[in-house]
């Protein structure tokens, strides 16, 4: 917002503006102090598609629209760069905001909802407050987690709580089969806990999905085929 209306300005000085990188007359190159994350998400508004051409993406003609309902990820994944896009502060919409905004796609036709959160669960009680009001409520959604989901952090209440909600399809990122390529990757998971959870996800009727990165650094082919036999033997649909 800052660089638009700076621009609207005419104004040429933009080192002001935090978390802008930029070019100068001069061809120099500047890269400006950090934003401030947004601590309060309930002030911000809910996306606006009516300028889209809705019509162009699949998912929307299957009345299915994407939610985030959370920003922010505690975690160290080696290989993930969400911590670089929404910080490594977990901050989250109320359930409430949630439960309006769901609401508000509902009116417009929209039946099924994608969480695109990067850990959804991570603060359990909430997960379970905003999957209380959906059942409450009675939404009549599909709700879908094709990401998003962490696996220590669940208990069968919790995937009840899904299933009664809608929920139909879980994912989870376990990455590798071998104890010490997660201990690598800080993964922060062991390979009994998402076994569990998928116990968890089964006993509710939800259907699950694994997924592995084979090529990690330092991992060695004996360790890529542990993942490969480990991946076989879950207890996972896909």
């Amino acid at each position: 917002k800052k660089l638009i209306y700076a621009l609207a300005q005419n104004k040429d000085n933009m080192t002001s503006i935090p978390g802008l990188i930029h070019r100068d007359s001069s061809n120099t190159i500047h890269v400006n102090r950090q934003c401030e994350l947004i601590v309060n998400l309930d002030e911000l508004p809910y996306p606006d598609y009516s300028e889209f051409v809705m019509s162009g993406y699949p998912a929307i003609n299957n009345r299915s629209i994407p939610i985030v309902t959370s920003r922010g990820c505690p975690f160290s994944c080696t290989f993930c760069n969400a911590h670089h896009v929404t910080g490594r502060t977990f901050r989250y919409f109320s359930a409430g905001y949630i439960i309006d905004e769901i609401k508000y796609y509902r009116k417009r036709g929209f039946t099924a909802i994608d969480i695109a959160d990067d850990c959804f669960n991570v603060k359990l009680d909430r997960a379970k407050e905003i999957l209380r009001l959906i059942i409450r409520q009675k939404l009549d959604l599909v709700i879908r987690f094709m990401v998003g989901m962490r696996a220590n952090f669940a208990d069968q209440e919790f995937f009840n709580l899904l299933k009664e909600a809608g929920c139909r399809q879980v994912g989870f990122g376990l990455e590798a089969g071998d104890p010490e390529v997660l201990k690598s990757i800080k993964k922060n998971i062991t390979i009994q806990q998402m076994i569990q959870t998928l116990k968890f996800a089964k006993n509710a009727g939800i259907i699950t999905a694994v997924n592995f990165i084979i090529g990690h650094p330092n991992e060695t082919y004996q360790q890529a085929k542990k993942s490969i036999a480990l991946a076989r033997s879950l207890p996972a649909d896909e």
